[in-house]
């Protein structure tokens, strides 16, 4: 019983440990989250604004853009194109629900739904905006950005 006794104190402080480095990596976890989610959130507000240089700030050189129905967007610079051209015909106004986020070391997946509407602006035309999303993000030199996009679920983008 003594051998035990002393070896207490020994399992106690390891346990402690334990705890405290689970605690640590989730705590990491949940910052991780908080700040990937934030970038969506950002993205979400411009993409409202009509704000394409907001937007194009929340992604990374390499990242790839995937409309609904259309080609893929490859690159910062086609990015920017096709935002530009975007705004010139259309106006959101929209809300989002975040159903899942997760993180996976330096991955960030989320997952989203805007519900809303969308203007043709030249015949100022209102329609449904009902769309699937979902981001991936990649941490690079500690900032969150967008990886990859897409979306599906409203006909009219």
């Amino acid at each position: 019983m003594r051998h035990l006794l002393k070896r207490l104190p020994v399992t106690i402080l390891i346990l402690f440990l334990s705890l405290i480095s689970f605690s640590s990596a989730f705590s990491e976890n949940s910052k991780d989250e908080q700040e990937a989610k934030k970038v969506v959130k950002t993205y979400f507000k411009a993409l409202n604004e009509s704000n394409a240089e907001k937007i194009l700030v929340l992604y990374h050189q390499d990242s790839v853009f995937l409309p609904n129905n259309a080609p893929a967007v490859r690159g910062i610079d086609e990015i920017r194109n096709t935002y530009r051209s975007l705004f010139g015909k259309i106006k959101l106004d929209t809300k989002h629900v975040y159903h899942h986020v997760s993180i996976h070391g330096d991955v960030a997946i989320i997952e989203s739904k805007a519900d809303g509407t969308l203007t043709l602006l030249e015949t100022n035309t209102l329609l449904p905006a009902n769309d699937n999303e979902l981001f991936i993000l990649r941490k690079i030199e500690g900032v969150w950005k967008i990886d990859r996009y897409m979306f599906n679920g409203s006909e009219h983008h």
